[in-house]
């Protein structure tokens, strides 16, 4: 009977705009978490990995070069921060916003020029002043 349901689902949002499918879907994915009432209780061993893992200091950083017309900037660094403890960004000759919307999300910004060039300098550049942070684990963007 499900899978009917889920069949007949289908069908009609494959028939909306494709728009309109895209923001179905993502709001099905998200609403579709349920908990599982059959998991297991978290025991001592695993909340004392948990406080191990409260200690580990995650710094993100990216490069950035004129994202703040279409949305991924402020989007991104949303999620970075939710995650991790710092955020360092590199922006390169940014035309529009983007520097005032990475301002917003960090004080540890880095101004380059936007040349391909020199592309390895500059991401040496971003690891030597994220190292000097102190991160455990960087995540590169």
């Amino acid at each position: 009977m499900i899978n009917f349901l889920k069949t007949i689902l289908k069908k009609l949002i494959s028939k909306l705009p494709t728009k309109l499918q895209k923001n179905i879907l993502l709001a099905w994915f998200n609403f579709k978490k349920i908990p599982n009432a059959f998991s297991r209780p978290i025991s001592t061993k695993d909340s004392f990995l948990l406080d191990e893992a409260k200690k580990i200091r995650l710094i993100g950083f990216l490069k950035i070069h004129n994202e703040a017309d279409n949305g991924n900037l402020e989007r991104v660094l949303k999620h970075l921060q939710r995650f991790c403890d710092d955020i360092v960004v590199c922006d390169c000759e940014s035309s529009d916003k983007s520097a005032g919307i990475a301002r917003r999300f960090t004080k540890h910004i880095l101004y380059e020029p936007n040349n391909f060039k020199n592309e390895l300098f500059t991401k040496q550049k971003m690891l030597i002043f994220t190292l000097k942070l102190n991160p455990d684990w960087i995540v590169w963007f």
